[in-house]
């Protein structure tokens, strides 16, 4: 009984472990975390911002709007990764995604996902300190 009682505690002990281990890593299942819904939308982003581009003219200085949003975009989900918010570096890319879509030339389906992208930079932004830790 004893040894019994003995297996069941370690075996215990072990699953804890591994569960502890899984969410620090981001690898528990469960509800999504503000944190990852944030990294999505930073994702999500990134991506409409690569599709337009690909779409787009040349042009140097919309080339220059499309890598500044993506490189404040990158540097702030980097941060987020470290579990620190940075609103200046939110409110940077959002900005220079606002001049992608005030001075570049779009396509109405980009137009439309890129103004959804700011959107909800800018609903997360305003409700960051709701979900705070």
């Amino acid at each position: 009984m004893k040894q019994t009682k003995k297996r069941f505690t370690a075996a215990f002990q072990v699953l804890a472990l591994a569960a502890v281990a899984a969410g620090s890593l981001g690898l528990a299942q469960g509800p999504e975390t503000p944190w990852q819904r944030t990294r999505d939308l930073i994702g999500q982003t990134q991506s409409d911002l690569r599709q337009s581009r690909a779409e787009s003219t040349t042009e140097h200085k919309e080339r220059d709007r499309y890598k500044n949003a993506e490189r404040h975009l990158s540097t702030f989900d980097r941060h987020l990764v470290k579990r620190h918010f940075d609103k200046g570096e939110l409110d940077s890319a959002i900005g220079d995604v606002q001049s992608v879509l005030d001075h570049n030339t779009l396509t109405p389906d980009n137009r439309n996902a890129l103004l959804r992208d700011v959107a909800e930079l800018r609903r997360l932004r305003a409700d960051y300190d709701s979900w705070k830790r």
